[in-house]
């Protein structure tokens, strides 16, 4: 996969998980003074693909100056002129955040009309996909920089097998790929992957050694693998010299390799795990193959980091992203095993919904920020006022369903009471900000009202949108 696909495939994931009507990365020209429109995603027929825009003027230009986040939101009549597009768009709020590597690579701008601001949340996978797209841009210069300083003849061939990795979507089928290495590549007569946790490393695939080594634990610091995680750095034993080295565990069987090579992966200065590679002959391996072990090591930790992106984005999208607890896509997705956890002999099941129908005035009135922090006070007020077992989903933007267990009928009507004067007695304070709860509550029984969620949900949320 080309560098210029890898960065389309993260434009594309930046707008899934923002919610963006346009996504473009601006990349830092060779003379360190412009910045040029490379890559974009838009649902704008306005796009401006030749686009420059000057390190230092405009926000986009003083993002990459100072190399810090700009976030902005917008009200009818202050929406500047944005500089990807040939005319104005009225989009409600803009993020720029500055992709950096050694240096400036260049800066990712999302836009939106679905929403006033993006979530802390969104932020933070936004700017890991921003530390991605500067890794394959670094990359790619140092790509069109000559291959003898890096050591390696082959170093066209290494690159471009690397680049696939970045196509593998989980580290069972990394690990594949890596014990797959091609000759052309690099020459070996074994290859091992292990995998660490915080304890210890285990072996996810290996080819070469004639013992069976997923059984291994490998401890920090013991042995040569053991203790090149340790130090977080590659070890080169050139020749054994006949001697009976330790290489995974004290007990493993000894296997008489030549040469031998551990290289790190690490992202974030913290260790994922290793790969082990072994010849049959001494002096077999050389600091040229650490050199491409270590561009492979590289590229595996990229490709991990935007698997464990995709899988983060997969998760995300079954919760609030405000608060944090399951949505109604996690609900539809996993309703019958909902349902078989709820509806179990002998337990009582009843539907607490609760409808804040000045919600969206609250956000259109103060703004994002304060907006979250009135639902955020809404959901721990429903969820202090029951200490039985219960389920909190949130089920539209401006409703939040509670599955109440092993309480009966007048309890629930009771605890109804007691939350309706919680939210009508006083009004909430944010941020010394007085503002009115207009939340209303509908409940409903099971099985007088019906036997399956839906129903029961049904039911309350029309009990408390007609209160």
């Amino acid at each position: 996969m080309t560098s210029q696909s890898i960065l389309s495939r993260l434009i594309e994931l930046t707008c899934n998980v923002s919610d963006a009507f346009t996504t473009v990365l601006y990349v830092a020209q060779s003379d360190q003074r412009t910045l040029a429109l490379r890559e974009h995603w838009s649902m704008s027929s306005h796009i401006n693909p030749d686009s420059i825009v000057a390190i230092g003027q405009g926000p986009i230009g003083q993002v990459a100056r100072d190399k810090r986040s700009w976030h902005e939101e917008f009200k009818e009549g202050t929406i500047p002129e944005l500089p990807q597009y040939s005319q104005l768009e009225e989009v409600k709020g803009v993020l720029a955040v500055p992709v950096i590597a050694q240096g400036l690579e260049g800066v990712l701008v999302i836009d939106t009309k679905e929403h006033f601001g993006f979530s802390t949340k969104q932020q933070k996978i936004i700017k890991s996909i921003a530390e991605q797209m500067a890794w394959h841009l670094s990359r790619e210069r140092s790509a069109l920089s000559p291959s003898e300083e890096t050591g390696l003849i082959n170093f066209p061939e290494v690159v471009e097998w690397c680049r696939s990795l970045s196509e593998v979507e989980d580290r069972s089928a990394l690990a594949d790929r890596l014990v797959q290495v091609p000759e052309t590549v690099a020459e070996c007569d074994a290859v091992a992957v292990v995998w660490f946790t915080a304890e210890e490393g285990r072996v996810q695939r290996f080819r070469g050694w004639e013992q069976e080594l997923r059984a291994l634990r490998i401890e920090y610091g013991k042995g040569f693998v053991g203790s090149s995680a340790k130090n977080g750095k590659p070890f080169l034993m050139r020749s054994t010299s006949d001697r009976k080295v330790i290489v995974f565990s004290e007990k493993e069987e000894h296997e008489p390799m030549g040469s031998l090579l551990s290289v790190p992966i690490i992202i974030r200065e913290q260790l994922h795990g290793m790969i082990v590679v072994g010849t049959d002959k001494p002096y077999g391996l050389s600091s040229r193959d650490q050199n491409a072990w270590t561009l492979i090591s590289a590229f595996t930790a990229n490709a991990l980091k935007c698997a464990e992106i995709q899988t983060q984005w997969e998760y995300d999208k079954n919760l609030c992203q405000v608060t944090g607890i399951p949505n109604h896509r996690f609900l539809s997705t996993y309703l019958s095993a909902v349902e078989a956890e709820i509806f179990r002999e002998g337990h009582t099941v009843h539907i607490l919904t609760a409808l804040m129908k000045n919600l969206h005035i609250i956000y259109s009135q103060y703004g994002v920020e304060t907006g979250d922090l009135f639902l955020k006070q809404v959901i721990s007020i429903l969820a202090q006022a029951v200490s039985s077992q219960k389920y909190i989903f949130k089920y539209t933007e401006s409703s939040v369903v509670m599955v109440l267990m092993d309480i009966d009928a007048e309890e629930a009507r009771s605890l109804r009471t007691r939350l309706r004067q919680i939210f009508t007695q006083e009004p909430f304070m944010i941020e010394n900000e007085p503002m009115e709860a207009q939340v209303s509550l509908g409940l409903s029984f099971h099985p007088a009202d019906g036997d399956n969620l839906n129903s029961l949900i049904g039911v309350s949320l029309a009990r408390a949108s007609s209160n």
